[in-house]
């Protein structure tokens, strides 16, 4: 040996001592906080999950292997009739209550014409038959007029009759007056019978 000190190494050209001394560390640091960084959004995620689970999630049905069947959808009409004019296209959406088609209304409008004359028809018959009941009760009433009337009269040539009648007999009276008044009383009598058949027959009529 020599003798000589052994030589410490000196610093790598280009690096300074202290930063050297301290990259390690920093670099280390650096590593942990994206790591918790990760735990944290991770646990976050997560948590919303089950959040959206625990309300929403738990109730619903779902599956991966679900199909539907048929392709085409029935429309029925609730009426029958030749469809006219079609308001929708080939796979569009359609929402509740929108009209989807127009139907021939040639027959549906000629019923509700008929209907309508038939209707008419019908006001028109009861109105005369309003009239002619109206008509009846008017000749009821004229014949229970014509009923008191001959029966009034029949009444004065009864008396008459008898009275005149009595004259005769007591010689105050001539015979060709007490006859007249006999016969108009038989006239009287008659009218009365007729006006008492007259009204019945115009009550059966408006019964």
């Amino acid at each position: 040996m020599d003798g000589s000190q052994p030589v410490a190494p000196g610093p790598r050209p280009g690096i300074a001592p202290e930063t050297a001394s301290s990259a390690a560390p920093r670099k280390g640091r650096a590593k942990r906080v994206v790591l918790l960084a990760l735990a944290l959004a991770v646990l976050a995620a997560g948590g919303r999950y089950a959040l959206d689970w625990w309300r929403d999630g738990r109730f619903l049905e779902s599956t991966d292997d679900a199909y539907l069947a048929a392709d085409a959808v029935a429309v029925a009409p609730r009426v029958a009739g030749q469809v006219t004019e079609v308001l929708v296209g080939d796979n569009q959406i359609v929402a509740a209550g929108q009209l989807l088609a127009r139907l021939d209304d040639g027959d549906y409008q000629a019923a509700l014409a008929s209907a309508r004359a038939d209707l008419l028809s019908a006001q028109a018959d009861q109105r005369v038959i309003a009239a002619q009941a109206e008509q009846v009760a008017a000749q009821v009433a004229q014949a229970q007029a014509d009923v008191q009337a001959a029966d009034a009269a029949a009444g004065f040539a009864t008396a008459e009759a008898r009275r005149y009648a009595d004259l005769q007999r007591t010689g105050y009276g001539t015979v060709q007056r007490a006859e007249s008044t006999q016969a108009d009383t038989l006239s009287r009598e008659a009218g009365q019978a007729r006006a008492r058949a007259a009204e019945r027959a115009a009550r059966e009529q408006r019964d």
